[in-house]
């Protein structure tokens, strides 16, 4: 919505890189991300935070946090 109405007099692709484009590209990249999850690229998945989680806990109940 903001975007949309900052960007409204300039236009999608404008001169001097001041259009919506980059906005909308940010915007589509943050809601993906929030729909499907960081997946197999994911930091705590590199590291395995996340795999030592899931085994202390059996792999059937989710870990408390602290």
């Amino acid at each position: 919505g903001t975007t949309l109405l900052v960007k409204v007099d300039v236009g999608l692709v404008a001169q001097g890189g001041t259009g919506a484009e980059i906005d909308l590209a940010l915007l589509a990249a943050f809601v993906g991300l929030a729909i499907l999850g960081p997946g197999l690229l994911s930091v705590d998945r590199a590291v395995g935070i996340e795999a030592r989680q899931s085994a202390r806990a059996g792999g059937r109940q989710p870990v408390p946090a602290r």
